[in-house]
């Protein structure tokens, strides 16, 4: 039936071809008839053979059925057909409608080069070994529950339509690249024992891909582009690559897992992107990246690397309760948007350094097993690391810049390194805890900065930085020393009440404004080391305990309060202590226990005369404040018995008063009238109180004004010895 015959309408329904049937070359104006037709051996209707329509519905080749070449203008049916071998539908064949439902195809079904200008049906259709699409053109294509043996090959197609592969099962591979392009595929559920390959294709419209199951690699690179596509709760037993990517829409991979990496590097580009809930076997790399909107990775596992580094761009990113097995880096990239990483889990480091720039970030909860990396980086909006925990140690060295800064209950396992960091707002670390050292030197700024009740088991060093803003170390601890030094610059008060330093603190740097350690506790040294204190700048330590003072003489500030200040020594050198004077001439308002506490002080080094001198100093100043009877009665203790560190000064007023009651009685001639020429004794006698020299001396009658002087001789005598005793028992002092 060939050799270009024509024939109207063709019926082989049902017929039994021992051989070949050869239609190759013929012209069918009709329909061609041949359901449940049976041919032993081979079905050749090619070399341009032309056909109105087709019907092999249920037919059975034993061989292999040829249709290159050829031309359907209508329905081809062959559902429910069987071809023992191959069926092919190659070289430039065209085809309106296909029906290959349920067929069975023995080896390979070949449609390279072919063009399908309806529906091209393969749902439920088993191809045992390899299904070839190659360089050809579909409008709609239905793969539903579909099953090919071995590859699947779509190079270079082009399906306008629908490419619908749902519940597809490839037993090796599928290829869908070189150049593919296709509006809307469908793979959702379908199951690809090896690769499938996207590499370079081209999808318009959505590509869905829910639940699809890929046992190897899942390749969507090399410039392949994507509207929307769909890979939620998909599995991928081996690499997924989306380098050189761009994906307009949405690409949501939701629930997705990928036994072992995740690569979107390449300058691949993205719109949205959905990670909630995937995970990742091996690495997650965004290297070079750009997102435009959306990145959305809550609860993802990463059980090695997540890279977002090498100038990735991204707008909001979100990482909420995310667990990386190793290591995040996001060094060197640009984030416009928000970062939320709270609850996040590193299990060793997380790098955000390299000069990487981010506007909003949050690590409220997060948890860093290893070492957390700012150096470098530029934050224009709010660092939030509240209740952050890092085991290891916090680096933002390297001119990294920031807003505002939250460390509010953070926990930091090693050091805390601010060296050279800028801090524009308010720098947060109430309640914040250092397991090592908190470093904050090599010309650093910051503006406000919070230590409220903070707690850093090794050293606090600010070192050579500049602080605009205050200073609030209210009842900070540390463990060991506390540095302030090396051109530090302070230009706002340093509230440091309540602070407990276990070490020595040191005073080096400029003070432009009061530094309060009320009720503060340093087991060591202060240390002050030509520190610059503003004209108006008071060291307030009031109620504060200290192990060992400076000497008087060193740098203090213009202006000091010390009441209740209490300390065990004044540092052993020369002149330690003997500059009283002007030390507490620095006080801002007069107590007297500064004046004990040093006198204590410097009795237990063995210096009583010193001591004696601080305490009547603490006196003379208190005088000079009194006004009225207070004044007077000091004045009174002062030249009488000198407060009552000097009680010999009463004898300068014994003596004075009996010489003067001497010349009184050598003046008034009653001494020589009494047989006393010179009076002294009687004199002396008359001034001491309760006790009789001679009893002679009271039996004499003086007359005139002399009796009168003598009797307020008895008095002073009688005050003398009040204040005398008064100073002796201490109650004066």
């Amino acid at each position: 039936m060939s050799n270009k015959a024509e024939y109207a309408d063709v019926d082989l329904t049902g017929a039994h071809v021992g051989g070949d049937l050869d239609l190759s070359g013929s012209k069918v104006t009709g329909k061609l008839e041949m359901i449940e037709l049976r041919v032993n051996r081979d079905v050749e209707m090619q070399d341009k053979a032309e056909f109105a329509g087709v019907d092999l519905a249920g037919a059975h080749v034993g061989g292999h059925l040829d249709l290159s070449g050829s031309k359907v203008m209508g329905k081809l049916d062959m559902s429910a057909f069987q071809v023992d071998q191959f069926l092919a539908m190659t070289d430039k064949a065209e085809f309106a409608d296909v029906v290959l439902t349920a067929a069975h195809v023995g080896s390979h079904l070949d449609l390279s080069g072919s063009k399908v200008t309806g529906k091209l049906d393969m749902n439920r259709l088993q191809v045992n070994a390899e299904l070839v699409m190659n360089d050809s053109e579909f409008a709609d294509v239905e793969f539903v529950s579909a099953h090919v043996g071995r590859f699947l090959r779509l190079r270079r197609s082009k399906v306008t339509g629908t490419l619908n592969m749902d519940s597809l099962l490839v037993g090796e591979s599928l290829f869908m690249s070189g150049e593919a392009q296709f509006s809307e595929v469908r793979l959702v559920g379908a199951h690809i024992v090896g690769d499938l390959d996207l590499r370079g294709s081209k999808v318009t419209g959505k590509l869905d891909m829910s639940s699809l199951q890929v046992d190897r690699s899942l390749g969507m690179h090399d410039k392949a582009e994507f509207a929307d596509v769909d890979l939620l709760a998909a599995h991928v037993g081996g690499d997924l690559y989306l380098d050189g990517v761009k994906v307009t829409g949405t690409l949501d991979m939701s629930r997705l897992r990928v036994d072992r990496s995740l690569f979107a590097r390449e300058e691949a580009e993205f719109s949205d992107v959905q990670l909630a809930g995937a995970r990742i076997g091996f690495d997650l790399v965004f290297s070079g990246t750009k997102m435009t909107g959306k990145l959305d990775m809550n609860g993802l596992q990463v059980d090695r690397a997540l890279s977002m580094s090498d100038r990735a761009q991204f707008t909001e990113v979100r990482l909420v309760g995310a667990h990386v097995g190793v290591e995040l880096s996001m060094s060197g990239s640009k984030m416009t948007g928000k970062l939320e990483m709270n609850s996040l889990q590193v299990d060793r480091y997380l790098y955000m350094s390299d000069e990487a720039e981010f506007r909003d970030v949050g690590l409220v909860g997060a948890r860093v097993r290893g070492n957390l990396s700012l150096s470098g980086v530029k934050v224009t909006g709010k660092l939030d690391m509240n209740t952050l925990r890092v085991d290891e140690s916090l680096y933002a060295r390297d001119k990294a810049e920031f807003a505002d800064v939250e460390l509010t209950g953070a926990h930091v396992g090693g050091d805390l390194d601010l060296s050279g960091v800028k801090v524009t707002g308010r720098l947060d670390m109430n309640k914040l805890r250092v397991d090592q050292s908190l470093n904050m030197s090599d010309s650093a700024e910051f503006a406000e900065v919070d230590l409220t009740a903070a707690h850093v088991d090794g050293q606090l060093i600010i070192t050579g930085s500049k602080l605009t803003g205050k200073l609030d170390c209210h009842e900070l601890e540390v463990g060991r020393q506390v540095f302030m030094e090396r051109d530090a610059t302070f230009s706002d008060s340093i509230d440091c009440r309540i602070a407990k330093i276990k070490g020595d603190l040191l005073l080096a740097g400029r003070f432009e404004k009061n530094v309060d350690l009320s009720v503060a506790e340093i087991g060591g040294s202060l240390l002050l080391e030509s520190p610059q204190w503003s004209d108006g700048a008071t060291l307030v330590l009031r109620g504060a305990k200290m192990g060992i003072i400076p000497a008087l003489a060193d740098a203090w500030a213009p202006k000091l309060d010390l009441d209740g200040f209490t300390y065990r020594s004044v540092a052993r050198s020369a002149g330690a202590a003997d500059k009283f004077e002007s030390w507490f001439g620095r006080l801002v308002d007069y107590a007297p226990q500064p004046y004990d506490q040093l006198a204590s002080v410097v009795q237990s080094q063995g210096n009583s005369t010193l001591a004696t001198a601080i305490r009547y100093a603490g006196r003379e100043q208190e005088r000079s404040e009194e006004r009225g009877a207070a004044w007077a009665w000091l004045t009174t203790l002062k030249w009488v018995i000198g407060y009552g560190y000097y009680p010999h000064c009463a004898m300068y007023w014994v003596i004075g008063l009996v010489l003067a009651g001497a010349i009184v009685l050598r003046v008034s001639g009653k001494g020589r009238r009494n047989g006393m020429p010179y009076g002294l004794t009687y004199s002396f006698d008359m001034l001491l109180p309760i006790i009789q020299l001679r009893k002679r001396h009271s039996d004499i009658d003086l007359q005139g004004w002399p009796r009168y002087y003598f009797y307020g001789q008895k008095i002073m005598g009688w005050v003398l010895g009040s204040f005398l005793l008064a100073g002796l028992a201490g109650l004066t002092k």
